[in-house]
């Protein structure tokens, strides 16, 4: 790891004196300075130091971090998916439909990836009883 990473790391647990970022990265203070320089010119800077104390300005996640994040992720996505994607790919075909262009429906299989709330929701997927739902697919006619 670089020693803006070994910096990043220490600051993750909370501000620290110079002296304390000196002992918790073993860097010694001539490079640490130059190196915490470096940070706080970054833009937006990496580290600032307040009242004597560096701390980081930008987050720093630890793998724990990731399974909280990830979830949090997931469920904004999903959120996006059913209130703008499929409700513009709704209207995208009703357009269609009312501009007299014939489609043809294919079907596909997919493996069921929609939470259990979903089911009652009428804009999801036909879901099928073995726990895959159907997918439309629309192509103009040739």
């Amino acid at each position: 790891m670089g020693p803006e990473g070994r910096i990043l790391f220490a600051l993750a647990e909370g501000p620290l004196s110079l002296g304390e970022l000196e002992s918790a990265t073993e860097m010694r203070r001539e490079l640490l300075q130059d190196v915490l320089h470096k940070m706080a010119g970054y833009t937006p800077p990496a580290v600032v130091n307040e009242s004597g104390k560096y701390r980081t300005k930008v987050p720093i996640f630890t793998a724990s971090d990731f399974s909280l994040l990830l979830s949090e992720c997931d469920r904004v996505a999903q959120d996006i998916h059913c209130k703008v994607v499929r409700p513009h790919a709704q209207e995208e075909h009703l357009l269609q439909m009312m501009s007299g262009l014939r489609l043809k429906r294919a079907y596909v299989h997919v493996p069921h990836v929609l939470e259990e709330n979903d089911l009652a929701m009428p804009e999801t997927a036909p879901l099928l009883p073995t726990g895959l739902c159907l997918v439309a697919s629309d192509r103009p006619d040739q």
